[in-house]
């Protein structure tokens, strides 16, 4: 689903309408080029079907909203269409940024590729654009 092997061009935020969620949408529409789409998390079927229609490069995750982040990279690891989507989870309670990638092939889990305690927006930014 990746454009660019380089540059994420949309991203689609998993949230529960909170300040966290507003922020972020904010500061990722203000301060880059990517195309930000976002809902509330409602139930599987809506977030997969919203997925399929943003399809976005990144999946961005306030876990407050999801519940259970292994429950929702299961989900996408389902989907043989999301291959090559990066997930991350944002977790307010610490901070904590973790970035999860699939390989590109069939039947694989995310696999976590690394976790960042952020201190500024640009580390949100760093995580989506980078890795």
């Amino acid at each position: 689903m990746l454009q660019s092997p380089f540059l994420p061009q949309c991203v689609y935020i998993l949230g529960n309408g909170s300040m966290l969620d507003e922020g972020v949408t904010h500061v990722l529409s203000s301060k880059t080029k990517l195309r930000v789409w976002g809902r509330e998390y409602q139930d599987d079927v809506t977030f997969l079907k919203d997925v399929e229609l943003a399809r976005p490069d990144v999946i961005l995750v306030n876990e407050a909203a999801s519940g259970d982040s292994m429950r929702i990279l299961k989900l996408l690891s389902s989907v043989p269409s999301f291959i090559g989507v990066r997930v991350i989870f944002l977790r307010l309670c610490n901070n904590m940024i973790d970035v999860y990638d699939r390989r590109d092939e069939q039947d694989t889990v995310y696999d976590r590729k690394n976790g960042v305690i952020a201190t500024a927006s640009h580390d949100l930014v760093n995580a989506i654009l980078l890795g």
